[in-house]
């Protein structure tokens, strides 16, 4: 009757004004998007995306590391989008953690961008290969702070190009944006 009716009419109106998140991260619709709405597709595609067959047997191997000399190292520093293009290779710091951020900055702050605060981001940390695998330990973490209608704004950091040694406090030393030759 009449009750069904309004039930059927409710569930209408609330599907025609339901919020839809962009099904895309290289897309127009996706830079247009809230950040609160990209932070949301992303780590959908994040959960999706999580580590299969364990943590030691996702390191690439001998040839995964040739990719070296024929993948381009800036890409990651220029492309402009919170997604890696599927055919990239990911040959360092291929495995991390990523975790829900939000920079809350001095009140007082004289900085501006996203320095000044963000509510939506992430942050991941990750080794550049497997631990205890005859190399140094080589942390390094990338922010990314998420922004209303417009691209992110992003740092990556790690200590030394050359790692720390046996040295395997994540947080032992301060990590830099940018490095020195030899550093």
């Amino acid at each position: 009757g009449e009750k069904e009716m309004l039930r059927r009419l409710l569930i209408v109106v609330i599907a025609a004004t339901a919020h839809a998140l962009p099904s895309c991260v290289d897309c127009p619709e996706y830079v247009r998007a809230s950040a609160a709405d990209k932070q949301q597709v992303c780590w959908n595609r994040m959960v999706q995306s999580e580590y299969q067959g364990g943590y030691s047997n996702a390191w690439p191997g001998l040839s995964g590391k040739y990719a070296l000399l024929t993948e381009s190292m800036n890409e990651p520093f220029d492309r402009f989008s919170d997604e890696m293009p599927a055919d990239r290779v990911k040959v360092i710091h291929t495995l991390g953690g990523v975790a829900k951020v939000k920079f809350v900055a001095d009140g007082n702050t004289k900085y501006t961008g996203m320095l000044k605060g963000s509510d939506y981001g992430f942050a991941r940390l990750s080794l550049a290969g497997p631990p205890g695998s005859g190399s140094p330990f080589f942390p390094g973490m990338a922010i990314k702070f998420l922004r209303d209608s417009t691209y992110s704004a992003n740092v990556i950091t790690m200590f030394k190009s050359d790692g720390q040694a046996d040295n395997y406090n994540f947080f032992e030393n301060q990590m830099k944006s940018w490095l020195s030759e030899g550093e």
